[in-house]
């Protein structure tokens, strides 16, 4: 009988949420449980949010990052050497081939 629910328990409710045990517990206090909630809430949330970051910045196959995650990091960069006034350099290598090496030079 292994996997199947037996006893009292089993006959009498269809969920654990039905039980008088955990009906006491949960509504005794709503305010407690509706923070429960919201906290549960935010933490799947912020786990979404970090999948779907993951996923817009790395490529699927590779796991490499993407031009995206170039996009951002670039944008942030410059932002950062033009507040600080420090200069900016991004060296550019072809990885198929090998070809070229490019430097660009920003101020």
């Amino acid at each position: 009988m292994r996997g199947k629910v037996q006893g009292e328990f089993a006959v009498k409710y269809k969920s654990c949420t039905e039980c008088d045990v955990y009906q006491e517990a949960v509504f005794k206090d709503p305010v407690t449980e509706t923070y429960e909630h919201i906290v549960t809430l935010i933490h799947s949330l912020k786990s979404t949010q970090d999948k779907l970051k993951h996923m817009a910045i790395r490529d699927p196959l590779t796991g490499v990052y993407n031009r995206n995650f170039f996009n951002e990091t670039i944008a942030n960069e410059i932002n950062r050497t033009r507040r600080y006034g420090e200069k900016f350099t991004i060296a550019i290598m072809d990885i198929n081939n090998f070809k070229q090496i490019t430097m660009i030079t920003a101020i």
